[in-house]
């Protein structure tokens, strides 16, 4: 298991070479549903300025919709979320609360 600082940076270096993948005239929004769509793997850093944001909604939603426990049994399930808790901190969503443990990171 990789330590919660490992975590964050394979987050951020996840997101940068997202950004590197992105070129101009793509259409932002339909490249990261793509991507969430493609992925086997959501790191999800939930603050309190992503749980404000409507760019996290969507794409958490997204992610909760191809994973467990909307997709059962859990092996069929084609996206693991590994969710994290980072400053500065919320309320973890009520939908994911009984179901996923968050890294405080």
């Amino acid at each position: 298991m990789l330590c919660s600082k490992h975590l964050c940076l394979l987050a951020f270096t996840l997101i940068g070479n997202l950004v590197g993948f992105i070129k101009a005239g793509d259409i932002f929004p339909q490249k990261i549903e793509n991507y969430i769509n493609s992925a086997d793997l959501f790191i999800l850093c939930w603050s309190k300025n992503a749980a404000q944001s409507d760019y996290v909604k969507k794409e958490r939603n997204q992610a909760l919709d191809r994973a467990y426990p909307k997709v059962k049994p859990i092996e069929k399930a084609p996206l693991s979320i590994y969710p994290l808790s980072i400053e500065p901190r919320e309320e973890l969503p009520e939908d994911m609360r009984d179901t996923y443990n968050f890294e405080l990171v």
